[in-house]
């Protein structure tokens, strides 16, 4: 048998996409997966024009395209069109009805060659209809199809089908109705669209491709997004592994399968990247917004003493940023342990020190990760350079195992391979090391820890939820901050069932909906991740405040990369003479909600925060603006 050359191979592969392509309801996942296993090349056949001309159908089209009832609507796939026309051939006409059975048409198709019904092309899958209070997946773009008659008996091209040319040396007379798109990421067709890709029903899916006549097959893979499935609240989920043709499976690594460590590493597998969108980016359609499409980068020198700050250009990702700063302050505590605001400026500010404590923070999450309840023998480093799009990071990314063991062997390769692409300032660096924090945890652990398995770790609007903060503090992906497990109607709801070197303190616990344990109250070092207002920062001490008697004092520090503040905040702590906020306002979540509503005063938030530990305080904001 024949070896298939390269152009024919090319020929193949582009006939195939096109085809998935044009039906995005029914085969959206099947051609996300070909994607991730047959990436677009150079060489590869993205347009029609050079397609059919490749295969000899020139005239064959021009039939089909004479035979439109509506010269606006675009043809079947050549798939389609070639296999209508060998049945022709062999058997004599095909009707209407054939032709939308071969297709997978609606039942209802006639024989009419005159009027064929205007209609998504194929029909969608009625099981893949929309399901009400569940956002739908993220769906390659279609183009808009009608049934088509088949044509009149005719003789088959019978010259050989010329070799694939340059797509600028085809000039005919269909040039003009199927236009050449020269660039993959040419200016696209105007979507309805969020998170990266189209979502909704089939019945959206067809109202927003009615307004379209280009056919070009470059526009439907342009605008195709490696969606995952999504599953609606309270469902389970029953997770296949498609792994590449070749490979098996290897045993418990994060969830998936993976190496047995020591550096080793492969690509992820179509069956690694939907579980994590799953996980991480459901709530946004699978994609992540724009405000995480940022790395790990630091203030400017003119910043003197907030060198040591991760920046946050947009809203969205606090948590994630907040979390990792935490542990750089807490491995500045442990190792430096300075004892004032200069001493601590200057174990911080070199950028040789930030980086360094930016790497050991994140290899310290990820440990963390791996190691409480022993969910995993090795850590994750999930690495891509150089992407422009989220879809093109999964297809390129490289994910290395290192043994969770060894945390300065996991410092080393992160270092090594990890830390040019997260430290990109416009890179899927914060992207990348929460997909590596999923993988090293493992989709199912994170999901039997979260109170509820089919939640994203992001929320609305690309906010972080407790649980993504509490996986990156405390390595377990729960969706509680008071002590330990706590029943609730039957229901065991998680919480957290030891302390870290980093705590958090809540608004939401001034409020009385949520209750801070002790474990996080207390860290083994003064450094909170703070939640307020619907934002993360970081709050830290160089020793924890304490009260002395009837005194009490202590100056902390405070940290927010988002708002840019001109200086390091001191807020001092005294002992209030009246008794503080909690005296003044109640202590009640009745009378603090009351005073919320109604109060006079402006209080800054943050210090009702610290109230939930220090009660009975006054906060001194040393001459800078406060935080209202």
């Amino acid at each position: 048998m024949a070896i298939m050359s390269a152009q024919s191979h090319a020929l193949v592969e582009a006939l195939v996409r096109e085809f998935l392509a044009k039906d995005p309801v029914r085969y959206g996942n099947t051609l996300a997966s070909f994607e991730l296993e047959a990436p677009r090349s150079p060489s590869s056949v993205t347009n029609r024009n050079v397609l059919r001309k490749s295969l000899g159908l020139e005239k064959v089209i021009l039939k089909y395209k004479k035979q439109q009832a509506d010269p606006s609507v675009s043809l079947p796939s050549t798939l389609h069109i070639i296999v209508s026309e060998y049945l022709r051939k062999a058997g004599g006409t095909t009707t209407t009805a054939t032709a939308a059975a071969a297709a997978g048409g609606s039942e209802n198709a006639t024989s009419s060659e005159t009027n064929p019904p205007a209609e998504i092309w194929p029909p969608p899958n009625p099981r893949s209809a929309a399901r009400p209070g569940f956002a739908q997946p993220a769906a390659p773009t279609a183009m808009r199809d009608d049934e088509y008659t088949e044509p009149k008996p005719a003789a088959a091209p019978t010259k050989k089908p010329p070799a694939p040319q340059s797509r600028n040396e085809f000039d005919d007379e269909d040039d003009d109705e199927d236009p050449v798109i020269e660039e993959l990421s040419a200016p696209r067709a105007p979507v309805s669209r969020r998170g990266g890709g189209l979502a909704g029903s089939p019945a959206q899916l067809k109202q927003t491709t009615e307004s379209w006549a280009m056919e070009d097959m470059e526009d439907e893979l342009s605008n195709f997004s490696l969606a995952p499935k999504m599953v609606p609240r309270g469902a389970r989920r029953v997770v296949g592994d498609l792994t590449r043709p070749g490979t098996a499976p290897s045993p418990n690594f994060g969830g998936f399968g993976g190496g047995a460590g020591g550096g080793s590493g492969g690509s992820l597998s179509p069956s690694e990247a939907r579980e994590c969108r799953e996980l991480c980016f459901a709530v946004c359609f699978g994609t992540p917004p724009d405000s995480w499409k940022q790395g790990f980068y630091f203030n400017p020198p003119s910043m003197a003493d907030q060198q040591f700050g991760l920046v946050q250009d947009k809203g969205g990702p606090c948590g994630l940023l907040a979390s990792v700063q935490a542990r750089m302050v807490a491995n500045a505590y442990r190792t430096h342990a300075p004892s004032s605001v200069d001493a601590f400026v200057r174990a911080t500010c070199d950028p040789r020190s930030a980086r360094s404590l930016l790497r050991d923070a994140l290899a310290d999450a990820l440990v963390a990760a791996a190691t409480a309840d022993g969910a995993s023998t090795t850590v994750a480093l999930v690495a891509a350079s150089g992407s422009v799009s989220f879809d093109a990071m999964l297809r390129s990314a490289h994910v290395t195992r290192v043994p969770a063991s060894s945390r300065a062997e996991v410092a080393r390769e992160l270092e090594r391979s990890c830390l040019p692409a997260w430290t990109s300032k416009d890179g899927f660096g914060m992207v990348q090391f929460l997909l590596s924090a999923v993988l090293t945890r493992g989709v199912a652990t994170c999901r039997g820890e979260m109170d509820e398995p089919t939640n994203s770790l992001l929320a609305m609007h690309g906010y972080c939820t407790q649980d993504l903060v509490n996986l990156l503090t405390l390595g377990r992906c729960v969706s509680n901050v008071f002590d330990g497990d706590m029943d609730v109607g039957g229901m065991r709801m998680r919480g957290v069932p030891s302390g870290g070197d980093v705590g958090l303190l809540t608004l939401f616990e001034w409020y009385g909906s949520h209750e801070v344990g002790k474990r996080l109250k207390c860290p083994s070092t003064p450094t909170w991740v703070i939640c307020s207002e619907s934002h993360f920062s970081v709050l830290f001490g160089l020793a924890e405040p304490r009260r002395a008697g009837a005194s009490f004092a202590g100056d902390l520090l405070y940290y927010d990369g988002l708002h840019r503040q001109d200086r390091l905040l001191r807020l001092t702590l005294s002992s209030s003479p009246t008794g503080g906020h909690t005296q003044r306002i109640g202590r009640t979540a009745e009378e603090r909600a009351r005073f919320a509503d109604h109060g006079r005063e402006a209080v800054p938030p943050l210090e009702f925060v610290l109230e939930t530990k220090w009660q009975g305080v006054d906060v001194d904001w040393n001459g800078a603006e406060k935080i209202l």
